[in-house]
């Protein structure tokens, strides 16, 4: 394998220097291709042709969503941990402002995860009629069994990998390293 350097310094592991293609993108992009691809083929069973990009689509807008739970209290983590880090930019209104942000981004984001992955749930409470096979052009059961099947074995390759990546005894190790470096840095200016 060769290294190249990446835009942040970082060295990464090329597969083909030729095509100059990082070791990292070439895994990723296969396993999203593989992830968005696997519930195509079983629905492409079940649902109409016309209906597959829709509820493809939601699956691809949870996935994303659900990623913004675990990122947004993240921030306010490392702004409490770290708070000398240089920052590229900043919240108004010091730390209450970052929990305010926080806490009301994080709220929209639970609403439309919860949205995406359960559609018309909440429709019901609020008196709203819902019709979710004239909607999705799929029934609720089977709708729900390729999203939560999709999501589950995004939770479970996530977690092989990760689990993998501690046995190898390198998870994070670049980040950690590049982070201690940092802050070193932003303490002795």
């Amino acid at each position: 394998m060769v290294g190249f350097e990446a835009q942040n310094g970082a060295a990464e592991e090329m597969r083909n220097p030729a095509k100059d293609v990082p070791v990292s993108v070439a895994v990723s992009g296969t396993v999203s291709a593989l992830c968005y691809l696997m519930p195509i083929f079983g629905i492409l069973a079940v649902v109409p042709a016309s209906k597959v990009f829709t509820v493809v689509l939601s699956i691809a807008v949870s996935t994303l969503l659900l990623s913004y739970l675990v990122i947004f209290p993240t921030i306010v983590r490392l702004r409490r941990r770290y708070p000398t880090l240089p920052r590229p930019y900043r919240i108004p209104g010091g730390r209450a402002g970052l929990w305010v942000c926080a806490v009301l981004i994080y709220a929209w984001v639970l609403l439309g995860s919860w949205l995406s992955v359960f559609p018309g749930t909440i429709e019901p409470v609020l008196g709203i009629k819902y019709d979710f096979a004239g909607t999705w052009g799929v029934s609720r059961l089977t709708f729900e069994a390729f999203t939560l099947g999709t999501l589950l074995a995004i939770v479970v390759f996530c977690t092989l990998g990760y689990w993998w990546a501690q046995r190898r005894g390198d998870a994070g190790a670049d980040f950690t390293a590049d982070l201690q470096r940092e802050l070193l840095t932003a303490d002795q200016a």
